[in-house]
């Protein structure tokens, strides 16, 4: 899997969350300051599996903040 890119919001570190639904969390670790929440709801994330279009989408994200 690809390093995930750092939250755009605060700069902290980023996990992703797979739950038991199709649908994956991104969240950053910054809890006190941050603690964003993000998931994508795209036909690119839905159709492939594994974490690679997430992470794809995730870092692409990240990138125009």
């Amino acid at each position: 899997m690809t390093e995930l890119k750092h939250c755009p919001f605060c700069g902290g570190r980023v996990e992703l969350m797979n739950l038991i639904t199709p649908i994956s969390m991104f969240y950053c670790l910054n809890y006190t300051e941050c603690g964003a929440v993000v998931s994508f709801n795209n036909p690119a994330c839905d159709r492939e599996k594994g974490d690679d279009a997430k992470v794809k989408a995730w870092n692409r994200r990240a990138e125009n903040d």
